[in-house]
């Protein structure tokens, strides 16, 4: 998961800092809130830690809030 702060000029790498799934990452729906740009989710495809990831300072770190496969098994959807 990459992000850009200045239109997509520079991209820095978000899906290596701390609290987001270690190891082979499959498919990451992302959304960042329309209220407060520092907060993003994203679902997140992993073998042992997938589930529903938070960031309240713009995916500098992350929690997982929800683990439940169920919101998960879809992933055929977003290809």
């Amino acid at each position: 998961l990459w992000k850009s702060t200045d239109k997509g000029e520079t991209w820095t790498e978000i899906s290596t800092n701390e609290g987001f799934p270690e190891g082979t990452l499959g498919i990451i729906g992302v959304t960042v809130s329309p209220v407060n740009n520092q907060r993003v989710w994203a679902i997140v495809e992993n073998k042992d830690k997938g589930g529903l990831y938070r960031s309240e300072d713009g995916g500098e770190t992350w929690s997982q809030v929800n683990s439940e496969r169920k919101l998960r098994q879809r992933a055929w959807y977003y290809r």
